[in-house]
């Protein structure tokens, strides 16, 4: 049986064209940019890389047991991901490169393989 503190990232389905990204605290950090807007980056390890979502810091809402956090989105806009390889333990570089790129908030759950599958069974069953 899997623990509940192994999946730190569940992408929820879509429920009137929005859906809900939960993900638990020590996945978050918060960061200024450069004209001091204050943004979360959730990131998240897939495969060989670090991938990061960022989102506006007004967006982000606490659980309420205080274990995580939870943010929802269109599903028709888009999220900022931040790709970062992996240092490989023979590599003498100081800063893995990176790649931005924007992905659809629809598809986000396929992009990370974090979609959570729920069955709806009929009230009078």
């Amino acid at each position: 049986m899997r623990k509940k503190e192994d999946k730190k990232v569940s992408v929820g389905r879509e429920i009137n064209g929005e859906i809900v990204i939960r993900f638990t605290n020590n996945l978050m950090s918060s960061h200024k940019t450069k004209d001091g807007n204050k943004v979360i980056y959730v990131t998240i390890p897939v495969q060989n890389k670090l991938c990061s979502l960022v989102f506006d810091e007004k967006i982000v809402h606490e659980d309420m047991y205080g274990t995580g956090h939870w943010v929802k989105v269109s599903v028709e806009k888009s999220t900022l991901v931040i790709e970062r390889e992996l240092k490989k333990e023979n590599e003498t570089s100081s800063c893995p490169p990176e790649r931005q790129h924007r992905v659809l908030n629809g598809s986000l759950g396929k992009y990370f393989n974090y979609e959570e599958t729920h069955s709806r069974q009929s009230v009078n069953a």
